[in-house]
Parts: C-alpha cells; structure tokens; sequence
C-alpha cells in the first residue's frame, strides 16, 4: 500500500490506531485528531516521508519523543489544542520546518533555545499559548514571515533584536501582557512598512 494522505480521527478512547499504519513509508500527509496516544508518538518516526503532520486535539500529547527528529522532511506540524509543555531541542533540527502552529497549547511555557536552528521557518503561530517568552535566538530567524502570539496571556516581553528579522512581514501580539515594544520593531515597521500589531495591556492602568 502505497498511501500519500491519510486523516484518523478516532471517537472511542479505547480504540488504538491500527499499528499497519505506521509501515506506510510513502505517508506525506498524516492528520491524526483525538486519537493519538502517547505511547504511540515514538512509531511516527517510522514515517520519514511526511511533509505534513497535524495532531489538533491529541490531549495526551505532552512532550515530543527524541525520535521526532527523523522527519527530516517535514515542512508543516500543527500541535494545537495539545497538552504540550515544551519543545524539545531536537525540533530545531527539523531543517525543512516552514510552518509551526501552536495554538491553544496553554502548558507551552518557553520555545527551544535553539530555535534559530530552524531556517526554513516562515510562519510561527501560537495563539492562546501559555508562552512567557522568547528565546533570543528567535531574531535567527532570517526566513520567519508571520509571527503571531494574539492572547497570550503570560506573555511580557519580546526579545531586544526581533525587528531585525529581515523577512519579517506579519507580527501581532493582542492581548498580551507586553510591558514595552523593542526599539528594533518600531524602526524598522517605519523603514519597510511591516504590518505590525502591537497592543499593549491596558487593563490595569
């Protein structure tokens, strides 16, 4: 069987995904909603050939296994609406990454350091996320686009050197608990004209 798309979304909780699943060695695309478990994140290593990965709603996704970094070829990982309490730093080496979506992952405390590992990176979505910061290393960046981080309640603070992403065309941070914008982000939103949504948390003022 030669499957290049496949989407699995299991009701019953007492339902396992069949294990015929992971010798799919051709699998591009492999969306898997409120069915995966935990001891089953290891076998998605067998699936080198995936360039989208989406696990929306796996409430038992608490960390990424080591062997995660054998999808080598991976391009688009959403992990939204997950239990997530942090990426492990050998999600940087996942070089073909373009898009990462974290949405609603409010146990996501901090990004890998080495984040600015990951240089195909265009678009980092992570609405509703409990970060608290980002690693300065994020400003390595070079090919980042879109960098949204809307009602991220926990978050105060961006790095000093974030406005200097060359690529850098989309950022919002609504509904944070931002104390200041850095400099480089009001220079350079002024010199190239990036669209830049920066509201600062009023509430208690």
């Amino acid at each position: 069987m030669k499957a290049r798309h496949l989407s699995v979304m299991v009701s019953d909780n007492g339902c396992r995904i069949p294990l015929s699943m992971w010798n799919l060695k051709s699998l591009r695309t492999l969306l898997v909603w409120r069915s995966l478990r935990f001891e089953d994140m290891t076998l998605l290593s067998h699936l080198t050939s995936l360039r989208t990965l989406d696990l929306r709603y796996n409430y038992s996704i608490k960390e990424l296994p080591k062997e995660f970094e054998k999808l080598i070829h991976l391009r688009y990982l959403d992990l939204s609406w997950t239990d997530v309490e942090e990426l492990p730093e050998v999600v940087t080496n996942l070089s073909n990454l373009q898009t990462l979506i974290l949405n609603f992952c409010h146990n996501l405390r901090r990004l890998p350091n080495g984040i600015g590992k990951l240089v195909s990176l265009r678009h980092l979505v992570a609405d509703h996320s409990g970060l608290e910061e980002l690693p300065e290393t994020i400003s390595d960046l070079s090919n980042l686009q879109t960098l949204i981080l809307n009602s991220c309640s926990n978050l105060r603070r961006l790095p000093d050197e974030i406005g200097k992403m060359v690529s850098l065309r989309q950022l919002e941070v609504e509904k944070t608990k931002l104390e200041e914008v850095p400099e480089t982000v009001v220079m350079t939103s002024v010199s190239f004209k990036f669209q830049v949504t920066m509201i600062k948390n009023w509430a208690n003022n």
